[in-house]
């Protein structure tokens, strides 16, 4: 009896099914890298990234809810058409007719050229074409952004729309920090001021955009959630820092950056042959504590004049007794008469300096 012959018999279909389930789990594993390619060929062709709702403290209604989506450049984007009052650049401006023979004013800006907390006839850009309607004076704000932020959108929306005039609204409580924390600019050790490869937000997304996606399947939310509350309550919700709360270092940072991305601006308008102006808006300490704190602002302002940018400095029309009256004491921005008073004077002063272009 040949009982080799009788087990090597019996041991083919064992290692048949063997090779089959080993087989089978690599088809398995094969597929599911295949699907996951693709997942994540798709999520990065169509911009995959995190959004959220976030409630602007102290107002109510429509307005008070911002939907930013994250993006590894500018930190954040205005998701476009999110609410009724949003155009679909994420712009609280109506639609942009491209057709409009009047000339053209972009009127760049943070939160208080956005302006939330009043309606959205009554914001600087707003109140300034209700003075002016044969122009078209158009709000570009954004609630969070500062001047580098504005600067990377203002290079592909300035020469799109073709304006006449260009406005940079800086607001001294913030933006100068601004600058620092957003880290789109960085000074290296030799002194030299550079696009930052790095930020918040290229720190926090996941290599793999479908990790996302798994996260968000299995524990309902983008990111880890140590990440996710970092990053919501710093790239909108800005605090108020002035120079001599920070050391010698940081200010000479600021300082470098605030040159270079007032430069980048002048140099944005030479290019389309337009005029630039800037709108300074004092700190919440400069218009309400005693003694005052400018000393924001006057690094704002010395910095246009060393550059050769002429700049308003609203300080003028919001102190001096006039703070309470103009500004909504809780959300600390101006109020729909303290905008009226800046589109109003600022207005007057791109009349008295040649800046408004011919509208006949």
């Amino acid at each position: 009896m040949n009982t080799t012959s009788e087990d090597t018999q019996k041991e083919m279909p064992k290692r048949s099914l063997g090779k089959e389930v080993l087989l089978r789990i690599s088809i398995t594993l094969l597929s599911t890298l295949a699907t996951l390619t693709v997942f994540e060929i798709s999520f990065r062709v169509t911009a995959f990234l995190p959004e959220y709702q976030l409630q602007l403290k102290t107002l109510q209604g429509p307005s008070s809810m911002l939907h930013i989506v994250l993006h590894p450049e500018l930190l954040f984007t205005v998701k476009p058409s999110s609410r009724p009052d949003l155009n679909s650049l994420g712009y609280r401006e109506k639609e942009i007719n491209s057709d409009s023979t009047r000339p053209r004013i972009m009127v760049y800006g943070d939160s208080f050229i956005m302006a939330n907390n009043v309606d959205q006839s009554e914001t600087i850009p707003a109140q300034m074409n209700q003075r002016r309607a044969d122009y078209d004076i158009l709000n570009f704000g954004v609630s969070g952004y500062g001047p580098d932020q504005l600067l990377l959108r203002a290079r592909e929306e300035v020469p799109r729309f073709n304006p006449s005039l260009l406005v940079l609204s800086v607001f001294a409580g913030n933006d100068l920090m601004d600058l620092l924390s957003n880290e789109i600019f960085i000074e290296t050790d030799s002194g030299e001021v550079v696009r930052s490869s790095s930020n918040a937000v290229t720190r926090a997304l996941p290599f793999l955009r479908t990790e996302m996606l798994l996260r968000m399947v299995f524990m309902k939310r983008f990111l880890p959630e140590d990440t996710e509350t970092m990053l919501r309550n710093t790239l909108v919700f800005d605090e108020t820092v002035h120079l001599s709360e920070l050391d010698e270092q940081q200010q000479h940072v600021i300082g470098a950056l605030l040159t270079h991305v007032l430069s980048q601006w002048k140099a944005l308008a030479a290019q389309e042959q337009i005029p630039l102006r800037v709108l300074v808006i004092p700190s919440w300490r400069g218009t309400h504590e005693t003694p005052a704190l400018f000393e924001n602002e006057e690094l704002i302002l010395s910095t246009c004049q060393k550059l050769g940018i002429a700049a308003f400095d609203a300080r003028s029309i919001l102190q001096a007794g006039k703070a309470t009256a103009y500004y909504d004491q809780a959300y600390r921005h101006l109020n729909a008469r303290g905008t009226s008073a800046v589109a109003d004077t600022f207005l007057k002063f791109l009349l008295s300096d040649g800046a408004l272009p011919d509208a006949s």
